[in-house]
C-alpha cells in the first residue's frame, strides 16, 4: 500500500549486520528503525533449509542466526556475502544460492519490517544504499540490482564514508573544512577524505584507499583459530572432524571479541561437536591484541599514507572520525593515538556504530525532498524543447510533489533564468528567429548565377553559430533546417562528399579500363576520363560553369593530368615489360599497371575534390555569405528575446 507519501530512508548493507533508518522532516533527524526484538540491526544471515514438509524454506537474520545453534543446520546459513558479491555462485547441501539473490532477501527483510512496524503498512519505493569506497563498479552494480529486487522503485548508491561524514555534521558534531573518515566495520576498512563544499556537502579530493577484506569477521575468525589450536593442544584434535567452519563456534568468537572491547579479561567455554568435549579457556585482551595487531597496524599505515597525500595536495585535515564497530576495539584508538601527528585529533562518536546509515537516511531526504526532484527534472527539460506538453507536465509533477508555486518558480529561475512559461516563449521566439535567419541566406545565395546550394560548408559553419547565439537546442535546428532548406545542413554538406567520392570512383574506374587496353593510343581516352571526372565533382559541389570555363578546365586536366598520366603509365609499363622478362608472367605486369593508373586517377580526384570543396568555394562565396549573415546577425542582434 502506498499513500504518495515520501518515505526518506536508507540502509547500511554490512558484512555482519546490518540497518535501516529514516529521517523525519517534521524534527529535521534522522533515526534508526529497530528490528521486531527492538535491537538496532539485523544479522547479514540467510538461511537456506528445508521445513517438516521438504519444501523450501528461507530465513534471514535473527531466525537464520538461530539456526547456528544446530550442528545439522549450519552449513544452510550464508554469512559475509558481502565480501562475495562477485562469487559466481554458493553450493549448499540443498540448493545453490547466488549473491545477488542473498543480498536480495536481507534487503527485503529490512524493507518489509520497517514498512509494518514504523510506516503501519505503507509502501517504502524510494532508499539510499550505502557501499564502501573500494568497491569495485561490478559490485556496486550487484548491490543495486538486489535493491530492485527487493521491491525498492527508485534506488541511489552512497559510499559509507561520505554517509558518516553526513552524519556527523547533521547531528550537530563538530566538524572542520577537511574530515578525515576512518571506517573500520565487520568485514571491510575504508579511508576517505572529504572536503566541506559551501553548499554543506562533502567532497572527495583525493581517491579513497582502504582494504577490501579486514575488519571484526577477521578478528572473529583469530579468535576462532586460537580455539582451534587450543583443542588440537589439549585434546590432539581440530574443532571440527571434518575440517569445515563451525560457524556456531565463529559467532561464539563474535561475541567473545566483542566481550574483550568492553573486559580485559573473558572466560569460554565451548562443546565441541559431535562428542561434547568441553573447551575451557580464559583470554585476556592482550592476547586478543597480538592475535589482530599485524591488521590494526596495516589500517594505521594506510592512515598515514593517506594524511600525507592530503597534504601534497594543500588539504590539510582538521576532523578526524571514528565510526564501524570494529573502530570501537580499544588496540584501534592506542595505534592511531601513538602513530598519527599530535595535531591530528581523533573524535570517536558514541554513534559511530550507525553513522552510516544515518548519513544514508539524511542523505535520501536530500536527494529526493520535493524541491531536489523537480529542480532535477527542470535541469532536464532545459537540455530539451520546452514545449507545452512539457510545460504542462511540470506543472503536474509541481502538483504531484505538493509544491507550492512560489516555490517551482523560485526554481525554475534559478535553472532556467526564466519560469517555465517564459522560457518556453523566449524558445519559441529563438527558433521563429533561426528559421527567418535561414531563409533569408537561402535567398541571398539562391539570387546569384555562381551558387545553387542552399548551404554549403562556410555556410554551415555561420548557420551553427547562429543557433548557439540563440541557444537552440538540436532538436529545434532539426526542426527548422529541413522545413526551409529541405535538408540539414549537415546532411547537405556531406551528400556533397559522398557525391564527389562517387565521381572520383567513377573516374578511376573509367582510366583503369582505359590503361588496361594494351595501346599507347590510350592516353587521350584517360585525360578526356580524367577532365571530365573533375568536371562532375565540381558540380557536386554545386559550382555551376560556363563552357568557357568548363573548356578551360578540360584543356588543363587535359595537359596536366594527362601528361602525368602518360609519364607514370609509359614508367609502369617499361617496369612491366621489366617484370614480364623475368617470368613472372604477363597478369602481373597489367596489374601494376592499372595500379599506377588507378593510384594516378585516384590523387588528381582527391586534389579536385579539395579544390572545389574548399578554395573555390571560400574564395568566391565567402564573400557573399559573410555580407548576408553579417546583415541577418545584426537583424537578431536588434530583436530582444522575450523575458519572464
Amino acid at each position: 500500500m502506498s499513500s504518495g507519501i515520501i518515505r526518506y530512508v536508507g540502509i547500511d548493507f554490512g558484512t555482519s549486520y546490518s540497518k535501516i533508518a529514516y529521517y523525519k522532516p517534521k524534527t529535521d533527524e534522522a533515526e534508526v528503525i529497530s528490528n521486531v526484538t527492538g535491537g538496532e540491526h539485523i544479522p547479514s544471515l540467510v538461511y537456506y533449509g528445508k521445513d517438516h514438509t521438504g519444501a523450501d524454506k528461507i530465513e534471514v537474520g535473527e531466525a537464520a542466526q538461530e539456526k547456528l545453534e544446530d550442528a545439522t543446520e549450519w552449513e544452510c546459513v550464508i554469512a559475509s556475502i558481502k565480501r562475495d558479491l562477485l562469487v559466481p555462485e554458493i553450493t549448499l547441501p540443498h540448493r545453490t544460492a547466488y549473491p545477488v539473490d542473498v543480498v536480495t532477501e536481507i534487503l527485503r527483510k529490512l524493507k518489509k519490517d520497517a514498512e509494518k512496524d514504523c510506516f503501519h503498512g505503507e509502501e517504502i519505493r524510494y532508499v539510499t544504499l550505502t557501499y564502501p569506497a573500494t568497491f569495485s563498479s561490478e559490485e556496486c552494480n550487484k548491490l543495486r540490482e538486489a535493491a530492485y529486487a527487493a521491491g525498492f522503485k527508485e534506488v541511489k548508491l552512497l559510499k559509507e564514508p561520505v554517509a558518516a561524514a553526513i552524519a556527523y555534521g547533521r547531528e550537530g558534531m563538530n566538524v572542520g573544512q577537511n574530515i578525515l573518515v576512518y571506517d573500520l566495520g565487520g568485514g571491510t576498512f575504508d579511508l576517505a577524505v572529504l572536503a566541506r563544499q559551501a553548499d554543506g556537502t562533502f567532497e572527495p579530493p583525493i581517491d579513497a584507499l582502504g582494504i577490501h577484506s579486514c575488519g571484526g569477521d577477521d578478528f572473529d575468525h583469530e579468535l576462532y583459530n586460537y580455539c582451534d589450536s587450543e583443542a588440537r593442544r589439549q585434546f590432539n584434535r581440530p574443532v571440527t572432524q571434518d575440517g569445515k567452519l563451525d560457524q556456531r563456534l565463529l559467532k561464539q568468537c563474535c561475541d567473545l571479541k566483542e566481550n574483550l572491547t568492553r573486559r580485559q579479561r573473558v572466560p569460554f567455554r565451548y562443546w565441541l561437536e559431535p562428542d561434547g568435549t568441553p573447551l575451557r579457556l580464559e583470554i585476556r585482551r592482550e592476547q586478543f591484541e597480538t592475535f589482530i595487531r599485524k591488521r590494526v597496524e596495516e589500517t594505521v599505515e594506510r592512515t598515514k599514507a593517506i594524511l600525507q597525500q592530503a597534504r601534497n595536495e594543500g588539504c590539510e585535515v582538521d576532523t578526524f572520525v571514528l565510526i564501524g564497530g570494529s573502530s570501537r576495539v580499544p588496540l584501534v584508538e592506542r595505534l592511531l593515538r601513538e602513530e598519527l601527528p599530535p595535531q591530528v585529533q581523533l573524535r570517536p562518536w558514541a554513534k559511530g556504530n550507525v553513522a552510516v546509515v544515518l548519513g544514508a537516511a539524511y542523505y535520501a531526504y536530500e536527494w529526493w525532498k520535493p524541491e531536489a526532484q523537480y529542480r532535477r527534472s527542470v535541469e532536464q527539460v532545459a537540455e530539451a524543447e520546452l514545449d507545452d506538453a512539457t510545460v504542462a507536465r511540470l506543472k503536474n509533477q509541481t502538483t504531484e510533489l505538493d509544491l507550492r508555486e512560489e516555490q517551482a518558480a523560485k526554481i525554475e529561475r534559478e535553472v532556467l533564468g526564466a519560469t517555465k512559461e517564459a522560457f518556453s516563449e523566449q524558445q519559441q521566439q529563438a527558433v521563429k528567429q533561426y528559421r527567418k535567419a535561414v531563409e533569408q541566406v537561402r535567398s541571398d545565395l539562391t539570387e546569384v548565377e555562381q551558387v545553387q546550394s542552399d548551404l554549403i560548408e562556410k555556410e554551415v559553419e555561420n548557420i551553427t553559430a547562429l543557433a548557439q547565439q540563440l541557444r537552440l537546442n538540436g532538436d529545434d535546428v532539426l526542426t527548422v533546417e529541413p522545413r526551409v532548406s529541405g535538408e540539414a545542413k549537415e546532411t547537405i554538406s556531406s551528400k556533397a562528399d559522398v557525391q564527389a567520392d562517387v565521381a572520383i570512383g567513377t573516374m578511376v574506374a573509367t582510366v583503369v579500363g582505359t590503361a588496361l587496353v594494351p595501346a599507347y593510343v590510350n592516353w587521350a581516352l584517360t585525360a578526356t576520363a580524367m577532365g571530365t571526372g573533375v568536371i562532375a565533382i565540381g558540380l557536386c559541389y554545386d559550382v555551376k560553369l560556363t563552357k568557357d570555363e568548363a573548356w578551360k578546365l578540360v584543356k588543363q586536366f587535359i595537359f596536366a593530368a594527362g601528361s602525368w598520366f602518360l609519364a607514370m603509365n609509359i614508367g609502369a609499363k617499361i617496369l612491366a615489360a621489366l617484370i614480364e622478362s623475368t617470368g613472372l608472367g604477363y597478369g602481373v605486369a597489367v596489374a601494376l599497371d592499372a595500379a599506377v593508373s588507378a593510384a594516378t586517377a585516384y590523387a588528381i580526384g582527391k586534389t579536385a575534390k579539395a579544390y572545389f570543396k574548399g578554395e573555390r568555394n571560400q574564395k568566391e562565396l565567402g564573400k557573399l555569405f559573410r555580407e548576408s549573415f553579417t546583415r541577418k546577425k545584426a537583424e537578431v542582434d536588434r530583436t530582444p528575446l522575450t523575458g519572464g
